[in-house]
Formats: C-alpha cells, sequence, structure tokens
C-alpha cells in the first residue's frame, strides 16, 4: 500500500481546492459530539481527525431515512466524505453487499457510492462503548477506504486505498514518502487505541466468533429477561450502521404516482404483522432477540458479513439504558448476575 507524509497545512489547502470542485462532509465539533456537517475554505480548519466517529453513522449519506424512488435518482454530484471510521466502513460493506452486490440491486444506491469518495480515519480516541475488538474489528481501517488519513505530529500520513484515491491525489504537490519514524508513529497510536478498547471491555465475557456460538442460544431464557427496559423507540435500528429495513409506500400525485421509500425497525410492533393481523414476533423479547440474530445470525448467513460492528451507538442511543454487551454477556451465562441497564454518557 502507498504511503505518504504531508504537513497539515499542506492538505487543508488541498482539500479547500478540491470543495470548490465537490462537495465535502467532514466531522466537526457540536458542544462535545462529532457530527458530519458541509465544509470548504476556512470551516476545512474545524475537522477534527483521527478520533472517535462521529453521531451519524455514514450510511446516512447514501441510504436515506426518507426518500422516493421512482422517478429514480437523477446524476449525483461529486462528494467527498472524511473522517470515515473503521466501523462505519464495515457497516458500508454491509449495504454494499445488499444494495450493490446482490441479485436486486438498488440504483439509488449505486449512483451515490459511485460519485463518493471516502477518505477514511484512525480513531485515536475511542469511549467506553467502543467495542469493535470485540467483534473482529480494529480501531483503524484496513480495508474499504479510497484513502486513510492517520493524524500524525506536524501533520498526516495518507495511505492509498484505491484508484479512485489515487487519482483524487494527483493534482497533490508536496507528497513525500511516509518515513520509518512516521510509520512507527501511526503504529505507536493504534496500538494504543487497541489497548483502550480492549480495556473498556475487560468486564464482558463473550466470544468474538458470535455467529459461530450464539446460534443455540436463541431459545435461552434470559432472553425474556434483558429487554425488560426496552422502550421499542428504534433508536438502535435507526443509528445503526449496517441496518437496512425499510418499507415501500406509494403516493398519488394526480394522473401519476411516486413510490417512496422510509426506514423501517424490527423493534417496532407492526414490523412483521400479516395482512391478517397476526405477527409472528407478537412479544418485544421476541424483537428484540431478533435484531441481534440479525446482526450475528441473519446477516453472517445470507451475506457473509457479521452486521454488528462494535461502534457503540446503540448503547448511547438507547433510551432504556441497555447494553448489548452485557445482554450478551447475560445470554452467554458468563456473569449471570451482571447489570445490563446503565445511564448513556455519549451519542
Amino acid at each position: 500500500m502507498e504511503r505518504y507524509f504531508i504537513t497539515y497545512s499542506e492538505w487543508v489547502n488541498f482539500l479547500g481546492k478540491k470543495s470548490q470542485q465537490s462537495e465535502l462532509m467532514a466531522p466537526v465539533l457540536s458542544g462535545s459530539f462529532l457530527h458530519y456537517q458541509k465544509c470548504q475554505g476556512e470551516e476545512l480548519k474545524q475537522v477534527v481527525w483521527s478520533q472517535v466517529r462521529p453521531v451519524q453513522p455514514v450510511k446516512f449519506f447514501f441510504f436515506p431515512y426518507h426518500e422516493e424512488i421512482l422517478p429514480g435518482l437523477s446524476e449525483q454530484s461529486p462528494r467527498v466524505i472524511l473522517g470515515v471510521t473503521a466501523c462505519d466502513l464495515a457497516g458500508l460493506q454491509v449495504l454494499d453487499r445488499i444494495f450493490a452486490q446482490s441479485d436486486f440491486k438498488d440504483p439509488n444506491y449505486q449512483k451515490r457510492r459511485e460519485r463518493t469518495l471516502i477518505i477514511s480515519g484512525d480513531c485515536y480516541a475511542p469511549i467506553d462503548v467502543c467495542f469493535c475488538e470485540k467483534v473482529g474489528l480494529q480501531p483503524y481501517p484496513e480495508k474499504g477506504f479510497d484513502l486513510n488519513v492517520s493524524a500524525l505530529e506536524g501533520g498526516f500520513l495518507l495511505e492509498v486505498g484505491s484508484e479512485k484515491g489515487r487519482n483524487f491525489l494527483s493534482e497533490l504537490t508536496g507528497l513525500s514518502e511516509a518515513s520509518e519514524e512516521q510509520l512507527h508513529q501511526q503504529a505507536k497510536m493504534r496500538n494504543k487505541a487497541k489497548e483502550t478498547v480492549l480495556q473498556f471491555n475487560q468486564p464482558f465475557n463473550f466470544p468474538s466468533d458470535l455467529p459461530n456460538k450464539i446460534q443455540p442460544l436463541l431459545l435461552a431464557e434470559e432472553w425474556k429477561e434483558v429487554w425488560q427496559k426496552c422502550v421499542q423507540c428504534g433508536s438502535c435500528n435507526f443509528i445503526c450502521p449496517s441496518c437496512a429495513c425499510f418499507f415501500l409506500e406509494d403516493q398519488s400525485r394526480g394522473e401519476s404516482f411516486e413510490k417512496a421509500r422510509t426506514w423501517d425497525a424490527c423493534l417496532f410492533p407492526g414490523y412483521a404483522r400479516m395482512a391478517s393481523g397476526v405477527s409472528p414476533r407478537p412479544h418485544l423479547y421476541e424483537r428484540y432477540r431478533n435484531r441481534l440474530a440479525c446482526k450475528y445470525v441473519y446477516l453472517p448467513g445470507n451475506f457473509g458479513l457479521v452486521g454488528c460492528t462494535g461502534c457503540g451507538r446503540c448503547i448511547d442511543g438507547c433510551a432504556g439504558r441497555i447494553d448489548k454487551r452485557k445482554v450478551l454477556t447475560k445470554i452467554f451465562g458468563k456473569n449471570p448476575n451482571s447489570v445490563i441497564y446503565e445511564p448513556a454518557k455519549h451519542l
């Protein structure tokens, strides 16, 4: 993989020029939270690099909460998304498999993906709800990016991940091959982030190869206990970087009609309800169990990818203060007295 070093000022100036050709979306600080915002010119100095993932997952840019899908999407203008973390790249890989690589492809999703350049970033400051290591990921991107940025002393280490990323850098002068010292500095920061995630997750005992271990436990009695503070708000569905359920609706427009798509949530009582009014999962604990089964059994079985990326958003966004790591620990019986409810600290 090609690795280069560039100073902070040279990189920001280069992005400023690119913002005149493409829409640049980047993580900026709002209060104590990171969120994506369109940036150009001097605004690029506000971009936060190599920190934790933003509040909203990157799927918002490719799979909107609500959109009209017939007539289809018009041609998309070029867009660059900066600072995408490894957990969101893993979620995007799941969405790619569902909407762009399956038998039934989504043309709107494909157009957005084709016109978007992904510049990912290392996560040097994971928070205590992060558990990427527990699902086989690292707190830094290893694949799925066009370019990756690691913040170092005095500048950035750039890694080229695709031909699209290489072309993006073609107009950039001032690049130099990354030195051994700079590569060492990157490795040191990455190892520190890994140790932080591992430390946060020491209290939780469940196997990392969940798809191979959880299916025999789907009928465990503990499922009837762990859901009890779930208020079926759907927050964990909507904030998840890989959840992709939706429903379709025809909307009349005089003599024409439009077909609209809106996100749906498997925790909602009406999600699987049939025309007769009967639901195959009438109880909330069954729907809660189904959500986790989707991540760790159904998605791996259907698409070969685990649906959970360890981003921790479902923990932070839960109105019932349910920590999924504690739920899994309870289900696997490693710590049957574990308390699974705790106030959220982040978004």
